[in-house]
């Protein structure tokens, strides 16, 4: 392995402003050989303009070439890369400097092909070591399928890790992201990091580092109507659960299928009716 022999994949999709915020500090990352920034053929924003006026010949933008969405950006940019490791940023996520490092560590010194870190979302001016710090001397549990943000003691391997992880690139030899995740592409992270453990590949998350945000942007990404947003995730778990629910309940990690769709749209609608309720009596306040 070379000293920079990581390429990092960023899918954005008209968040122009968020890649102007976070990019300056995503080229500060150590072991980065390139970074590719993959964008929809409809991208109208200025995204092209804030990569070009950036400068760094690291930087490359392609556009997805594939079915429209998160998946075939995903693999577009695995495509592109030319990397021994490829690691999956976030356009609107922010990273220590030794984040791939850290990452890369863990997965050589266990020999493992995967591994990921907590994400944060943190207050301005709150600290993301100290915040991880916390966390992790707090941690209780396991890592499960809807435990965002779950913090080990200490590294761990498991398939519940957060969407910037580090893949050596053999991995993408048997394991591709899902394509058929469609609109909001929810659980297709997950679906991609379960399938590779399934093909026996090992995958770690550990608490030595993090991805953070401390940001939100409005504009661009997945959002969609919020009826519309909830059926796309309402579909696409249960697609998950199709392709991974029975090799979950054998795992311990689900008690069963149809009772966890179950659950998960009582949830997502319960939360889509009191915001309307919400809505509704702002308006009429």
């Amino acid at each position: 392995m070379t000293e920079r022999d990581v390429t990092m994949v960023i899918p954005s999709h008209n968040r122009a402003d968020a890649l102007r915020t976070n990019l300056p500090g995503v080229l500060e990352l150590e072991e980065l050989r390139e970074i590719v920034i993959v964008i929809e053929q409809h991208t109208s924003d200025e995204t092209e303009e804030v990569v070009a006026a950036i400068g760094d010949e690291r930087l490359r933008l392609i556009r997805n070439p594939g079915t429209p969405g998160l998946s075939a950006s995903r693999n577009a940019g695995v495509e592109a890369a030319a990397g021994a490791w490829v690691v999956y940023g976030e356009d609107d996520c922010r990273f220590p400097v030794d984040y791939v490092s850290v990452l890369k560590r863990e997965a050589c010194s266990r020999d493992a092909q995967i591994a990921g870190a907590p994400w944060l979302h943190l207050d301005p001016g709150q600290e993301p070591a100290e915040e991880l710090a916390r966390l992790r001397a707090a941690s209780t549990g396991r890592p499960g399928l809807d435990r965002h943000g779950f913090v080990p003691q200490d590294t761990i391997e498991t398939p519940f890790v957060p969407a910037p992880a580090l893949v050596r690139r053999d991995v993408f030899d048997r394991v591709q992201f899902d394509e058929r995740y469609t609109g909001n592409a929810w659980r297709q992270e997950t679906a991609f990091f379960i399938s590779a453990v399934r093909a026996g590949f090992r995958c770690l998350l550990t608490p030595k580092t993090a991805s953070y945000q401390v940001q939100q942007w409005d504009e661009g990404g997945s959002r969609a109507p919020r009826l519309h947003y909830e059926l796309d995730a309402l579909r696409n778990n249960w697609r998950f659960l199709s392709m991974h629910g029975d090799w979950l309940v054998a795992q311990g990690d689900l008690s069963g299928k149809l009772a966890f769709q179950a659950s998960f749209a009582a949830q997502r609608l319960s939360g889509t009716a009191r915001g309307f309720v919400r809505g509704r009596l702002g308006r009429d306040g």
